[in-house]
């Protein structure tokens, strides 16, 4: 966990073998202190190919029917959690753009993965309990249009 010591936060996809039996989260998302995400339909339900087993997921985003590049400059729509985990990557990137306007005297809040996993919790939801969600999908439509709120995590 070097990286984490660092500062440095790293956001992997966790793979698309998706049984719940076996362990079949893959590398670099095996790896402890990693930001774990794992995809969701567009209803919000848990893609049957996320992989889960052996170490928990921590988030997901929508990994289905995504539109990508593909050969020779098209597009198409895919399916996949590298297709969800971009969209977790980038709410980090916020997150510590936002950490760091609020805090621009260096005492920045969010120092490393574990304190970015404890900021996104606060802004997910999991209804149904599934384990394949881990901490759920993301719900950001107030996180950044409420500095006070979003300071008050920080303070937590």
């Amino acid at each position: 966990m070097f990286f984490s010591y660092r500062g440095i936060i790293l956001v992997a996809a966790v793979g698309n073998a998706g049984n719940i039996k076996k362990r079949n989260i893959i590398f670099p998302a095996s790896i402890e202190g990693i930001i774990r995400v794992g995809s969701h339909d567009a209803l919000g339900n848990a893609s049957p190919f996320s992989s889960v087993g052996g170490i928990e997921n921590d988030f997901c985003a929508l990994g289905e029917k995504v539109l990508s590049t593909s050969h020779n400059g098209a597009h198409e729509n895919m399916d996949g959690t590298s297709m969800s985990t971009p969209a977790i990557a980038g709410v980090c990137a916020l997150l510590l753009a936002y950490d760091r306007y609020l805090n621009p005297e260096g005492r920045h809040k969010i120092k490393n993965t574990h304190c970015m996993k404890y900021v996104l919790r606060e802004f997910s939801k999991n209804n149904l309990g599934d384990k394949r969600m881990g901490q759920g999908k993301l719900e950001l439509d107030h996180a950044f249009s409420f500095s006070d709120y979003f300071q008050g995590i920080l303070n937590d």
